[in-house]
């Protein structure tokens, strides 16, 4: 009964992320995907975190690393890379391009559509906090959030650039764009907030 994720995939299917394994949706009845004893190593957790899908997968990010739901075969395996295993999965989101961004463990990874990581980044300083939001604006902008503060992502320099603080500290929590296209920022503790982006010499908030 503890939901934390829901996604509704290209193809229609929706999505259900639980504490205690996965849920697919199909208009008609309810399929559950869980790590149990009648089916061993299905998921590499069944806390799920966060759902998204491109054309070739429903990426399934759990509190051990993320798995694949391949949707021509409809087998799951997790990503093959070691270095986010044993790792909690706080977002992912898939660019105009087909790329998978996710965050974990404070770093931002890229993969390309096949789940390969194409690269890792150092968003802020590591001993800061987390990265817990990651979000593409109307305009396919990315932008990552959390406890370091705001920072978006530049494809010219291929790196991310930070915002000032918030309030009285890195609170951001959520990020939102309206159909207007003024942004929005939801906080741990510090309210809402509308911000500027473009703001010159500060006022960002």
């Amino acid at each position: 009964n503890e939901i934390f994720s829901i996604h509704q995939d290209r193809e229609g299917y929706f999505w259900l992320g639980t504490t205690n394994g996965l849920a697919r949706y199909d208009g008609y009845q309810l399929n559950t995907f869980r790590t149990d004893y009648k089916k061993q190593d299905l998921l590499t957790d069944n806390g799920i975190t966060a759902i998204n899908d491109n054309s070739l997968y429903v990426w399934i990010g759990t509190r051990k690393g993320i798995n694949l739901y391949n949707k021509q075969t409809c087998q799951i395996t997790p990503l093959p890379d070691a270095r986010i295993s044993d790792k909690v999965i706080d977002a992912i989101v898939v660019d105009k391009d087909e790329n998978v961004w996710f965050s974990a463990s404070g770093k931002v990874y890229k993969c390309d559509f096949t789940a390969h990581i194409i690269k890792e980044y150092e968003v802020g300083n590591h001993q800061e906090g987390y990265i817990g939001n990651i979000y593409i604006d109307k305009e396919k902008q990315l932008w990552t959030l959390g406890s370091r503060g705001v920072f978006r992502y530049e494809p010219e320099t291929d790196s991310f650039f930070r915002y000032p603080p918030l309030g009285n500290g890195h609170t951001a929590y959520t990020l939102f764009q309206d159909k207007s296209g003024n942004y929005w920022i939801g906080t741990w503790g510090e309210g809402l907030w509308q911000f500027f982006p473009h703001a010159q010499k500060g006022g960002h908030y």
